[in-house]
């Protein structure tokens, strides 16, 4: 965990779909600073750490996030 946001940070990924933010803990709602994820992210054709797909996603400063695939 970071002071710092990280913004297109990319994981690699094993479903097609895209991604969406259930939970952060960055969330306003829990004294966070709500950087967030938009709606939805899409998963792409780019191999990343092993997989044959990844995403793109923000990792908001010192905090958790949950996604799902849809």
């Amino acid at each position: 965990m970071t002071p710092t946001v990280r913004s297109s940070y990319r994981v690699g990924l094993s479903n097609e779909g895209v991604l969406v933010q259930k939970f952060s803990t960055d969330d306003t709602q829990y004294g966070g600073s709500g950087v967030t994820n938009v709606d939805t992210i899409e998963i792409k054709h780019i191999p990343w750490h092993g997989r044959d797909l990844s995403a793109e996603i923000t990792l908001p400063p010192l905090a958790m996030v949950a996604f799902v695939i849809k």
